[in-house]
């Protein structure tokens, strides 16, 4: 029986291999699935608005109301728009004509008063652009 089936093995491969010499081999370019989404354009960075005569200002802990109308006194026409309660000892300031929010600043930074003073901004962020994974080609 091996007798047999070694020419048998030997025949097969040789009708194979002249099959594959006959052939015409064309190369195809790999496939390249289009995006599953298109990704805007670079957006630019977050735009803050500042507000010109406003700024907030947080007190340290444990400062009192007299302190923090000394504090308030030391810029002239100063007043509190707001005392937020979700930010302990923060205050929305609003600044009279005359004096700018950068001076009001230093002013209320150099106090020992207070944690910190910055401008009222609007924040405005950018879009969140999902990472898209795309789909696998298709199976031959």
């Amino acid at each position: 029986m091996r007798s047999r089936l070694v020419p048998a093995l030997v025949g097969a491969l040789v009708v194979a291999g002249a099959a594959c010499a006959s052939a015409q081999v064309t190369k195809e370019p790999p496939t390249v699935p289009p995006p599953a989404a298109t990704v805007p354009p670079q957006t630019p960075p977050a735009k803050a608005d500042e507000r010109s005569n406003e700024f907030l200002v947080r007190f340290k802990e444990g400062t009192t109301d007299a302190q923090r109308a000394e504090t308030h006194a030391l810029v002239k026409g100063a007043r509190t728009v707001r005392r937020f309660t979700s930010v302990s000892g923060l205050e929305h300031i609003a600044l009279p004509a005359g004096i700018t929010v950068d001076e009001a600043l230093a002013i209320y930074r150099k106090s020992p008063h207070v944690q910190y003073a910055e401008p009222n901004r609007t924040v405005r962020t950018a879009p969140v652009i999902e990472k898209v994974t795309p789909a696998p080609p298709p199976q031959k």
